[in-house]
């Protein structure tokens, strides 16, 4: 699997991951509840995934299942970094 394709599934899968989560929001939640109008504002590839032997993760990772993402202030290469648990 190439790198670019490996890429474009990850951002797929998290795109689902995202969409069904927000599916799965409670009325009395804080979020308004997804529907027809809703837009992708961002697509976004997840840098240093191949250094990080990225592809092994692929069994791991199930439709649905939430991943966090964590801030990294101190990043010395990026200070907007985030990283994926």
């Amino acid at each position: 699997m190439s790198r670019r394709v490996f890429l474009q599934s990850l951002v797929a899968l998290l795109g689902g991951v995202a969409l069904s989560a927000m599916a799965q929001t409670k009325p009395n939640s804080l979020f308004k509840p997804p529907d027809a109008d809703w837009k992708i504002l961002q697509v976004s590839p997840v840098a240093g995934f191949q250094y990080y032997q990225g592809e092994a993760l692929w069994p791991q990772l199930a439709t649905g299942q939430p991943i966090p993402l964590i801030r990294e202030t101190g990043n010395p290469y990026d200070k907007r970094a985030v990283r994926i648990d």
